[in-house]
């Protein structure tokens, strides 16, 4: 692949796959998990797979290394939980992001908004079963966890070619 051989030979910065939410949360951190595991299993050795949790700041200094990036987060749109939706991250994606948020609702997207960090690529989102303060996925997002990672990555696969 192309992209690949420029990445190794260092012509192109890295694109980034990063995990994003809060694992004391039960399911709102299930990007950080996803991430993990696809690190575990060695899936893309090409690739930065970095767990960004919920510090924005390191999160924006990722960014700054990157040119595209895939986002992986919990989301909340009223589907099963389990599911995943792919969301392309372009020009008019940004337009409909908030300019300003109240600090406990300020998310990455609007940080990169905010500090003119806005990259192209994904925002993979998976449905949330439970988020309550706890430590650890729900059962249900547990039970459906290997088929997620399997979902998601065909999804990088996919962007990848």
């Amino acid at each position: 692949m192309e992209d690949e051989a420029a990445l190794k030979s260092g012509a192109m910065k890295p694109l980034t796959v990063l995990g994003i939410g809060n694992r004391l949360m039960e399911d709102d951190g299930i990007g950080n998990y996803v991430v993990k595991e696809l690190r575990d299993r060695e899936s893309f050795p090409m690739l930065r797979l970095e767990e960004g949790e919920t510090d924005t700041e390191f999160c924006l200094d990722v960014l700054e290394e990157t040119e595209r990036i895939i986002l992986i987060d919990a989301a909340h749109t009223g589907n099963l939980p389990g599911t995943v939706s792919v969301f392309q991250m372009d020009d008019e994606f940004f337009r409909g992001v908030a300019e300003a948020a109240m600090a406990h609702n300020y998310s990455i997207l609007q940080a990169m908004k905010t500090y003119g960090c806005e990259r192209a690529g994904l925002l993979i989102g998976i449905e949330a079963a439970s988020v309550n303060c706890r430590i650890g996925l729900s059962e249900v997002m547990k039970e459906k966890f290997p088929r997620i990672v399997d979902v998601v990555a065909g999804h990088i696969e996919n962007y990848l070619l």
